[in-house]
C-alpha cells in the first residue's frame, strides 16, 4: 500500500520526518561557522598577548646581558611570531634614570595592538 501524505499541519508540524540534509545545513553551517570564526578571532589575539610578553621579557634580559637595544631584540622576536604590528616600547630605570648603573630596576613595558606586558627586572 502506497505512503499517503496527510494534508492536516498539525500532523505534519509534530511529525519525525525530516531531512538530514537540511538540518546539518541548516544546524552545521549556520551555527558552526560563527563559533569557528570567534575561536579563530580568539587564536589572534592570543597569539599577540604571547608576542608583548616574549618581547618584554627576552628584550630586557638582552638588554641587561649583552646589551642589545630592546627595539632589536623585540623586532626579531615579532619576526619569530610573524607579526607585522609595530610595538610600543617604553623602558623606564629607575631611581636614578641610568640604565648602566648596578642595582637600578629597569621595567620594560610593550604595547602591541590591545595586548599589553611589563618586564621588571633589576641591573645586577
Amino acid at each position: 500500500m502506497p505512503l499517503q501524505r496527510s494534508s492536516d499541519p498539525v500532523r505534519l508540524l509534530s511529525s519525525d520526518a525530516g531531512s538530514a540534509l537540511l538540518e546539518f545545513v541548516g544546524f552545521g553551517l549556520l551555527l558552526q561557522i560563527p563559533l569557528l570564526m570567534m575561536a579563530v578571532s580568539f587564536a589572534e589575539v592570543q597569539q599577540t598577548q604571547f608576542a608583548a610578553e616574549a618581547i618584554a621579557r627576552h628584550s630586557l634580559r638582552s638588554f641587561l646581558l649583552i646589551g642589545t637595544p630592546v627595539s632589536e631584540a623585540a623586532a626579531e622576536i615579532l619576526a619569530d611570531f610573524q607579526l607585522r604590528t609595530e610595538p610600543r616600547l617604553l623602558l623606564t630605570c629607575r631611581p636614578t634614570g641610568d640604565c648602566e648603573v648596578p642595582g637600578t630596576l629597569l621595567t620594560l613595558e610593550v604595547f602591541l595592538g590591545q595586548a599589553h606586558a611589563v618586564s621588571v627586572m633589576r641591573h645586577p
